[in-house]
């Protein structure tokens, strides 16, 4: 068994920071408060980092440009959507996420299947829903000609599952 002393001598050198550099890091300013946080209400010019037209807007967004508007989509999808009978009759659960576009009349232009539950029979429901649904609310002015949204449809079988004691 090692000693002490000999155990630390085993261990490799670990690189130190000189002390000059230490004494420079705790002298450096920090960043103000107008710094860190963005103003209210500021929204990055277009190409600078904001890529807001490629990547859809959740129907779960919480941003108030678009909330107004989703929660209609929402509504209008959720009413058209439902578990399908042979998914519930054999417990299938699963997650679907699609990427659908609209066009500033409400039509639906295109709907794509993003992630596949692996159960047909869910996907195919999602699908059914949002078509069904269509045409959605005219765009608000403010929203552009068209938009990407993104809706995750989520099948989960909350019947209640009894366990009989023996």
């Amino acid at each position: 068994m090692l000693s002490e002393k000999e155990q630390v001598k085993e261990q490799p050198d670990i690189p130190r920071p000189r002390r000059n550099e230490n004494e420079a890091l705790a002298r450096r300013s920090l960043p103000t408060k107008e710094r860190l946080f963005l103003p209210p209400g500021y929204s990055p010019p277009p190409g600078e980092g904001s890529d807001d037209q490629e990547r859809p807007i959740s129907l779960n967004t919480r941003d108030p440009r678009y909330v107004p508007y989703v929660t209609k989509v929402k509504y209008a999808v959720e009413l058209q959507w439902g578990y399908p009978d042979v998914a519930l009759r054999h417990g299938l659960q699963g997650t679907v996420v699609l990427v659908f576009t609209i066009l500033r009349n409400g039509q639906l232009e295109a709907l794509q299947l993003v992630r596949s539950s692996g159960v047909y029979a869910l996907d195919l429901e999602a699908i059914r829903a949002v078509q069904a649904a269509s045409p959605f609310p005219p765009l608000p002015p403010s929203i552009g000609e068209r938009k990407r949204f993104e809706g995750i449809f989520t099948y989960e079988d909350n019947r209640l599952k009894y366990d009989f004691v023996r």
